[in-house]
């Protein structure tokens, strides 16, 4: 004989508060009062015979048990949830909503998605390029990825891999009318920009060149048209060393000057504060992690 489970209506009481660490919101939800998820959540430890939260006077913690059945009970309702929406619509596939950077996505997410499919042949990943910041509460997306220092509030966030800045040109400015083979020659050459000069001016610093006027030189709002621009000759970027890789590999791009301009703005993975149980964010979070690892054997850069 089946051994008895706890009511649903329990187990998405708990679902929910677990995710998002208040009963407020996990009542706001699920469209019910204050008090009957606290009576659910009640009536759940006591069938458990285990505390799964300590209260605190304005959130909520999960004990270790809790933590564990939480990750349970979001996997099991999830695909609940699904092979329901299957049965009554026909849908074969689950739809998941990324938010990327265009140059992230152009360069490093969408040419890796043949992986995920391969792995994951019932998720369908809706990209959504844009500079803009997403907003989880009202913006339809699972999941981010930005480029920062992973303070955003709100929100949690996992490392995904550094900056590394290096200079890259065309070939032909290698060895053209003013061949670039020291630092100080880059005065002679177009400096290509993006969002802001600032990058270029702390490079400059580093490699120890005075007299180069940036201000000049093109400000672009999209890495993809810097890097663009580099290609066709017209000048030197600064670029994202994982983001320009299949082009130094080809030639198509060469770094002139070894020296790499990193601080401690890096790109992040980014999801609503709990949700990180979700059967949805974690398989396409492992995932992203797992291929960020793995760019790191490709092109021997190393996190910090």
């Amino acid at each position: 004989m089946p051994e008895p489970l706890p009511p649903l209506n329990a187990i998405r009481a708990f679902e929910a508060a677990a995710r998002h660490l208040s009963i407020t919101r996990a009542a706001e939800e699920l469209f019910v009062t204050h008090g009957a998820i606290s009576r659910q959540v009640k009536n759940l430890e006591e069938y458990l015979k285990k505390k799964l939260f300590v209260r605190r006077p304005r959130s909520l913690i999960l004990t270790a048990a809790g933590e564990a059945y939480a990750e349970l009970a979001t996997e099991i309702l999830d695909k609940l949830a699904a092979e329901t929406r299957r049965l009554m619509h026909g849908e074969t596939r689950e739809k998941l909503t990324v938010s990327v950077i265009p140059s992230f996505a152009s360069r490093w997410l969408v040419p890796r998605l043949s992986r995920f499919y391969e792995q994951h042949s019932h998720w369908e990943i809706m990209v959504n390029a844009t500079l803009e910041l997403v907003d989880f509460e009202r913006d339809k997306v699972d999941l981010a990825i930005r480029f920062g220092r992973g303070r955003w509030q709100g929100v949690a966030s996992d490392y995904l891999f550094s900056s590394d800045f290096v200079p890259v040109c065309a070939p032909g400015l290698m060895d053209g009318e003013y061949p670039l083979r020291e630092p100080g020659d880059i005065r002679y050459h177009r400096l290509l920009h993006t969002d802001t000069r600032e990058q270029w001016t702390t490079w400059l610093r580093l490699a120890d060149v005075q007299g180069v006027d940036v201000i000049r030189d093109p400000l672009y709002t999209d890495a993809n048209i810097t890097i663009q621009a580099a290609i066709e000759g017209r000048g030197i970027a600064l670029a994202n060393r994982r983001l320009v890789m299949p082009e130094l590999n080809s030639g198509r791009l060469m770094t002139p000057f070894a020296l790499s301009l990193s601080d401690d703005v890096a790109y992040y993975v980014v999801y609503p504060r709990g949700g990180g149980h979700l059967a949805k964010i974690k398989t396409i979070r492992d995932w992203l992690l797992a291929e960020a690892r793995a760019s790191e054997l490709e092109t021997g850069i190393n996190a910090p």
